[in-house]
């Protein structure tokens, strides 16, 4: 991002190669790591008593299955996502997700991002809701008709944008900074594969502020609520840390702390091993997807995709792209003091984003 955000050059992020453990979790029996249910911090149970009871009480996912399968009581056979796309939401997210799926051993949920880590009520019945566990688990059941049918292999994904930046300040739709959904996932999930695709984070705001402001989108606009964004990090940070601020402003400067890749790292860190993340960059996935999508089919463990599959993925239409009536989303539409007081905020977490990948 050196050239094109004059800042930090940022190096592509680069993902170790998986460990013999890792490897074999890719080839049956399938290798899931038990659940450690009777371990599990009660103010994690507490926020859905109801995944806890439904996942297999053994603590033992079906070593039949690549994704994490078990048969519940009231069910049948039933599977959680072998994989998320956690974020960041205006990086690439959908596009990534829609050629992944053209894949044929890589199932989609019916919900691309049903965001059910972060934001859904597990309360909430009405219809739509899609709280309780078992509509999250209707999610994957395209894929159960195929493993039933012998096809032990499939993996299930979901793309909810905004889990990677929500741990500390959403999780099953409180807001509050602990218990984490970092620590949640990874309780449920353990061997889940998290995909995080970053994007020069200026650009990222210009993104999301014409995305979600679409109605009367102007330039003049767009430079207000930079600003404003920025005064509000700025005063946060008199008392607080920027992790700290990250969470504090979530919802009245969302799409700035968004931005924040770096603050967000230790968290998932210390919830999943280092070798269970694959971190990309929607600039290098513009510029060379079918080397993108080869390193994700690798970390995901799955076969080399046919030569049809690969015309149908380089030649699908981009998903999710930018509105019609959005002006351009390069930098330089910004104007260039506010650019300045976004780079600002950015360029600390820009350091440190580099320092850890």
């Amino acid at each position: 991002w050196g050239a094109e955000a004059r800042t930090v050059a940022a190096p592509a992020p680069q993902e170790p190669s998986p460990s013999k453990a890792l490897v074999a979790e890719f080839k049956p029996p399938y290798s899931h790591t038990p659940l450690k249910l009777a371990q599990i911090d009660p103010a994690l149970k507490a926020l859905d008593p109801e995944l806890f009871a439904v996942l297999p009480q053994d603590g033992v996912y079906l070593r039949d299955y690549k994704s994490p399968c078990w048969v519940a009581p009231t069910r049948g056979l039933s599977c959680l996502p072998y994989f998320q796309i956690l974020g960041v939401s205006k990086c690439g997210t959908t596009n990534l997700f829609a050629l992944l799926h053209l894949h044929g051993d890589i199932f989609p949920s019916t919900n691309k991002g049903p965001h059910w880590w972060d934001e859904r009520d597990p309360k909430a019945t009405s219809p739509n809701a899609l709280g309780t566990v078992g509509e999250y688990l209707e999610l994957f059941a395209p894929m159960v008709t195929r493993l039933q049918a012998g096809e032990h292999g499939l993996v299930a994904g979901e793309a909810s944008s905004n889990t990677f930046t929500a741990t500390g300040t959403l999780i099953r739709s409180k807001v509050t900074r602990t218990p984490l959904i970092a620590t949640l996932l990874a309780s449920v999930l353990p061997n889940q594969r998290n995909i995080v695709i970053f994007r020069e984070p200026v650009s990222r705001f210009i993104s999301a502020y014409y995305y979600y402001n679409h109605q009367n989108p102007t330039e003049a606009a767009l430079n207000e609520h930079a600003s404003n964004s920025v005064r509000q990090f700025a005063k946060c940070l008199e008392t607080s840390s920027a992790g700290e601020c990250a969470r504090k402003l979530y919802h009245s400067a969302q799409q700035l702390v968004k931005g924040l890749y770096g603050v967000y790292l230790d968290e998932w860190f210390a919830a999943y091993p280092r070798n269970h993340f694959l971190f990309l960059t929607m600039e290098t996935f513009k510029r060379d997807p079918r080397g993108v999508l080869e390193r994700t089919f690798a970390f995901l463990g799955v076969r080399d995709p046919t030569d049809a599959e690969w015309a149908r993925m380089l030649q699908a239409p981009v998903k999710n792209s930018r509105r019609e009536s959005a002006p351009d989303t390069k930098i330089e539409t910004m104007n260039d003091a506010v650019r300045r007081e976004l780079l600002s905020v950015y360029v600390p977490c820009n350091k440190v984003l580099a320092g850890a990948l």
